[in-house]
């Protein structure tokens, strides 16, 4: 294990509970004819992690990570944010070369791990809609090569990172010009504001399958 690229989903639902959009994104993994393992405690990214050691020194270089949304996670409601950050500290410690893409609530914990900020905006939130995002004009993102430079993706949130962290720069805005895409300037570490795992016939799996084959 693994024999094929491997995608370890750190789960950020409350509770351990498993999330309808996780869940969803799961099943697309599996559709791309990757290995998927899903970690939703650090005790199961810890085991994850100690398994591929004890199959062969090389393994951990064959798993992406991506960090999922945590519906109906409320930062500012009793939550345990200090759990959802060890999971996604864990994890990139385990696997600390590999790349990472944090999906809504993911990109927000990796804008808090590299020191950015976030703010909370419910009266101007997206909440559950196909929202038009654009490309930032004149900014080279590996992520979103090949995108058209207006397109709409799934976006249902009321938390925006606000202040991106350093060597990070936006490759999307929405139509309120808040970020809804970064991405680390050197290593390969990326975050996006919707969810690529919900499709319908307008919306293929285009920029889904671009993801999976950064962290897969």
């Amino acid at each position: 294990m693994p024999t094929v690229p491997t995608v370890l989903v750190i789960n950020n639902n409350p509770d351990s509970q498993p999330g309808r959009y996780t869940q969803q994104l799961i099943a697309r993994v599996k559709e791309a004819g990757l290995e998927v393992h899903e970690a939703r405690t650090v005790d199961e990214v810890d085991a994850y992690a100690t398994r591929l050691s004890a199959c062969s020194e090389s393994a951990s270089s064959r798993v992406g990570l991506i960090i999922s949304c945590g519906s109906p996670v409320v930062l500012t409601e009793p939550v345990d944010l200090r759990a959802h950050i060890a999971k996604t500290t864990a994890a990139m410690l385990h696997f600390p070369d590999v790349p990472v893409v944090g999906i809504c609530y993911g990109m927000q914990l990796l804008a808090l791990l590299y020191g950015g900020k976030l703010l909370e905006q419910r009266d101007a939130a997206h909440r559950g809609v196909w929202a038009e995002l654009r490309k930032k004009e004149g900014v080279a993102s590996r992520l979103l090569d090949g995108m058209a430079s207006r397109f709409p993706q799934w976006a249902s949130n009321f938390i925006f990172v606000d202040q991106l962290p350093g060597q990070f720069v936006a490759t999307a805005i929405d139509s309120s010009d808040r970020f809804m895409a970064m991405e680390h300037v050197q290593d390969h570490v990326y975050g996006i504001q919707w969810h690529p795992e919900v499709i319908n016939d307008r919306v293929g799996r285009r920029l889904l399958d671009r993801i999976l084959s950064l962290v897969g």
